[in-house]
């Protein structure tokens, strides 16, 4: 209990002391410039890790969570969301999953499985879920990652005793928008890369070209020419003059059976 002492001339009540003193309840003796709403806007709008005892509003701590991210991927991403929220943080990406803790326990990862409360509650992206698996009973809170209309994965925070508080799902809220950012930014650097290596393949096969060349352009797509002993694999007719440009003048050809 915070107060200003002035109400009291300066002094606390022996009968305040005594009791705060039996129940072990702390005092804090406020200056008199002190604002209430000020001191009550402060502790809204940061939030304190309990390892580190840090400090940070919503702005900070999503800058984090975006350097540990483009720093550590999915893994830092769910470390730093967990020092910050103190819910265990679980991000699933198909078939793969990161968690903070680390965790060995099975975790139900069959969406199918999951099963909704009556009242999600006031969330925002994310939803309310639970289960009952081998007298264990499981809730948390979960956002899909989807692009595209395609749902890859979810951001899951595993619940406990607490009461969530609106900056847990702030936190949530951004990592979900973050990686879609992410996700989607990755998705067109392949859609380029299949196109230019669409147009490399198609520059090899039937355009006039030094091996040489192709070899060097192949470097920037990930592709590997060897220098000699090439094995091409052709579907459907080919003529003569192309095949021999391609492997080369001194090559045996022949059929798979």
């Amino acid at each position: 209990m915070a107060m200003k002492l002035y109400f009291f001339d300066g002094k606390l009540p022996p009968i305040l002391e005594e009791e705060a003193n039996r129940y072990k309840f702390p005092i804090i003796n406020l200056p008199n410039y002190a604002v209430y709403t000020e001191i009550a806007n402060f502790i809204e709008s940061n939030l304190m890790t309990k390892e580190t005892k840090e400090i940070k509003n919503i702005s900070q701590i999503q800058e984090e969570i975006s350097d540990s991210f483009m720093s550590h991927g999915f893994q830092g991403m769910a470390e730093s969301v967990y020092k910050w929220t103190g819910l265990k943080t679980i991000i699933t990406i198909s078939d793969d999953y990161y968690a903070a803790p680390y965790q060995e326990e099975a975790f139900p990862y069959q969406v199918g499985l999951w099963k909704k409360p009556l009242q999600a509650g006031y969330y925002t992206t994310a939803q309310a879920y639970y289960i009952n698996k081998e007298n264990r009973h499981i809730e948390w809170f979960a956002s899909e990652i989807q692009v595209n209309s395609d749902v890859l994965g979810h951001i899951i925070l595993i619940k406990d005793s607490r009461v969530p508080h609106r900056e847990v799902f702030q936190i949530l809220d951004y990592c979900i928008l973050l990686t879609k950012i992410e996700m989607r930014a990755n998705i067109k650097i392949l859609e380029i890369k299949r196109k230019h290596k669409r147009n490399y393949l198609r520059k090899f096969l039937f355009e006039k070209t030094s091996l040489e060349k192709m070899r060097n352009q192949s470097l920037g797509l990930n592709y590997y020419l060897c220098p000699e002993g090439h094995v091409v694999l052709i579907k459907g007719k080919l003529r003569a003059e192309t095949l021999e440009r391609v492997v080369g003048k001194h090559c045996v050809k022949g059929t798979l059976k």
